[in-house]
C-alpha cells in the first residue's frame, strides 16, 4: 500500500469517526419528542388559564392535559438515559423537574377555583384559608408568594383563595417557561 493510499484511508477513517462522534453528541430526537409532548400538555394549560376558562372547563382541560402528560416518573426514567452526554442527561432531568412542578401547580390550583366554604352560621361564602394550609402548599412550591389577606384578633393569618389560584398559575407559568427554554437549548445541542 502506498503512502498516499494509507493517508487516504486514515483520512476516511478519521472523517467517519468524527461524523459518528458528532451523531452521538446530538440530542436523541425520540427522547426530545417525548419531553416536547409533556411540555405541550403544560403549555395547553397555560392557554386554558390565559383565556379565563370556567371551573368546569379548567377541570376538563386539566384532565386532558394530565392524560397527555402521562406518567412523568416513568417517562423521565426512560428518556433521560437516551441522551448521549451527561450534560444532555442533566438538562433533560432538569426539564422533567420543571414540567413536574408546573403540572403539580395546575393540579393544586384546581382546589382554589370557585367559592370557598359556605358558612351557614353567618350565611356567607368564606374565600379565605388558614396559614397552615398556605405553609403546606409553600413547602411544595417554595417560591410561591402570597400576601396575608386578614389577621384575626388571636393573630391567626388567613389568605385569599383567588390570590392563591393566581399565585399557583404564576408558578406553573414560570416552571413551564423554564422547561421550554431548556428544551430549546437541548434541541440545539
Amino acid at each position: 500500500m502506498t503512502n498516499l493510499m494509507k493517508r487516504t484511508v486514515a483520512l476516511l477513517v478519521l472523517v467517519t469517526i468524527s461524523a459518528w462522534s458528532a451523531c452521538l453528541r446530538r440530542a436523541n430526537p425520540e427522547a426530545l419528542a417525548e419531553l416536547q409532548k409533556m411540555s405541550s400538555a403544560v403549555q395547553a394549560m397555560n392557554v386554558v388559564v390565559s383565556v379565563g376558562a370556567s371551573e368546569e372547563e379548567y377541570s376538563r382541560r386539566l384532565t386532558d392535559a394530565l392524560i397527555k402528560f402521562g406518567n412523568l416518573d416513568e417517562t423521565c426514567k426512560r428518556v433521560v438515559p437516551k441522551f448521549a452526554t451527561l450534560d444532555q442527561q442533566s438538562t433533560s432531568a432538569e426539564i422533567c423537574q420543571h414540567l413536574s412542578k408546573a403540572m403539580s401547580a395546575y393540579v393544586s390550583a384546581k382546589q382554589y377555583m370557585g367559592p370557598g366554604k359556605y358558612l351557614e352560621t353567618i350565611g356567607v361564602w368564606d374565600n379565605l384559608f388558614p396559614e397552615n394550609e398556605y405553609v403546606n402548599v409553600r413547602e411544595q412550591f417554595p417560591n410561591l408568594e402570597l400576601p396575608i389577606a386578614e389577621t384575626n384578633e388571636e393573630g391567626y393569618k388567613f389568605y385569599d383563595r383567588g390570590a392563591m389560584l393566581q399565585a399557583l398559575w404564576k408558578v406553573a407559568s414560570r416552571e413551564s417557561q423554564a422547561a421550554k427554554e431548556l428544551i430549546d437549548k437541548l434541541s440545539q445541542s
